[in-house]
């Protein structure tokens, strides 16, 4: 109930630094976009970030499988 008409919705997927690049971009884009049909709005930007921003440190498996996550950022203007 947050999400107004007016909102601007950003689902933002990220991934450990393990394994290719390219491969990391792709699961991240996969994990955005499944969040975004699950939020059922129809102008959600889902983002991939891949590897490229790292939320913690990663040599640590705890901290790798906090990496493996999503973040749902909501603007919506006055």
């Amino acid at each position: 109930n947050r999400i107004k008409e007016n909102s601007n919705v950003y689902v933002t997927g990220y991934t450990d630094a393990m394994g290719r690049d390219e491969i990391n971009k792709k699961i991240s884009e996969k994990r955005a976009n499944e969040v975004a049909k699950q939020l059922g709005y129809p102008n959600v930007k889902a983002i991939g970030a891949g590897e490229t921003t790292q939320l913690f440190d990663n040599p640590l498996p705890e901290a790798r499988f906090y990496c493996r996550t999503v973040i749902i950022s909501i603007e919506t203007g006055l």
